[in-house]
């Protein structure tokens, strides 16, 4: 059986290439389906747009590409997972009908803030009738899609087989769009334990004693500060050069306890038993935080959020309790293989 996942593909992201290795790693004789975001299909027909303007502009799009050449080794392991060519709107459908099954997922493929409406392919707009077509861990980032949206990916979720969603709000919410039998499964990281990713990414032990800061869009409170040791790892995605994926998962491995907003730092501090506190998402994006309560709440440490107006004692206690990793353990084992189970059903299963 061959199979195509449609999910962000070279993503300057540790998450988002984790959630790839580790569902490619879970379902035999898969590739990823390698498209380009159509923000760099149109470069080209921006340029021309601006052509007048081109030569002020080109000097920031020089550095900007020069310090992404320079970053690009950090992300060369995408090269371990194998990918399908596509040319957009070019012998799409013919390209599916080479797979028995398309899945969508995982990662926020379905958040409107980062794909357009016209990019129908993380629907797998593209696809077939034939070909079998099923989301696993698909996240919608938000409560619900504005309405242009909605209208649009309502339209090609109706001729999913199948339906699986990261947050468990998101079931609720597509259930009332007329989507029947919505299940919430596990992060495709979560499919595997700790020691797979010991082994896939040779982590070797560190006896440094250091706190690990990586975050994304949030600033660490003076409560937070506070907390931190004296030797202190901080990791952002804006660096000139960053770490490579086996570097992040060691930093999270091997340190005494981790500060974060991202969602997969926080899966990896479960599978590796670390203390961590999450700093939510604020603004006009603080839908995203939805799945934290998920996961957190699954593993009873809601209380690791931590607000940007906690005292420094609310924070010291919230980050000092402890945690019963057995429970967590058994609690992801328990999950992990529902989840399994749940995508082993569905990619058998007949189209029908």
């Amino acid at each position: 059986m061959q199979t195509l996942i449609v999910t962000f593909w070279k993503a300057r992201n540790y998450g988002a290439f984790l959630q790839c290795f580790a569902l490619h790693n879970t379902v035999p004789n898969s590739k990823i389906l390698a498209y380009k975001a159509r923000s760099a299909v149109l470069f080209t027909e921006r340029k021309r747009k601006y052509r007048y303007i081109w030569p002020v502009l080109y000097p920031y799009w020089w550095l900007k590409n020069f310090i992404n050449q320079i970053r690009e080794p950090t992300f060369s392991e995408w090269k371990r997972i194998p990918c399908q060519k596509y040319k957009v709107f070019k012998n799409s459908r013919d390209l599916s009908l080479k797979y028995d099954c398309i899945i969508a997922g995982s990662d926020q493929i379905w958040n409107a803030r980062f794909v357009s409406d016209e990019e129908y392919i993380y629907f797998a707009g593209f696809a077939s009738d034939e070909t079998r077509k099923i989301s696993y861990a698909a996240s919608l980032g938000m409560p619900s899609w504005p309405k242009d949206f909605e209208a649009k990916a309502l339209r090609l979720l109706k001729n999913f087989n199948s339906v699986s969603v990261r947050e468990r709000s998101s079931v609720e919410y597509l259930q009332s769009l007329g989507i029947k039998n919505v299940s919430c499964v596990c992060d495709p990281t979560i499919l595997h334990n700790g020691e797979f990713y010991r082994k896939k990414f040779k982590i070797e032990n560190n006896r440094r004693k250091y706190s690990f800061i990586y975050t994304i869009r949030e600033k660490l409170s003076a409560s937070i500060e506070k907390l931190l040791l004296d030797d202190v790892v901080k990791c952002t995605l804006d660096g000139f050069r960053i770490p490579s994926v086996s570097q992040w998962l060691s930093y999270i491995d091997n340190a005494q306890f981790v500060v974060t907003d991202s969602f997969h730092c926080c899966v990896f501090c479960l599978l590796f038993h670390k203390p961590f506190l999450i700093l939510p998402t604020s603004g006009e994006k603080g839908g995203m935080n939805e799945r934290f309560s998920t996961l957190l709440e699954k593993t009873h440490l809601e209380n690791r959020i931590v607000s940007s107006s906690e005292s420094y004692e609310e924070a010291f206690k919230k980050l000092n309790s402890v945690v019963d990793w057995s429970f967590v353990d058994a609690t992801l084992q328990k999950w992990r293989e529902e989840s399994l189970l749940w995508l082993q059903k569905n990619l058998t299963s007949p189209v029908s």
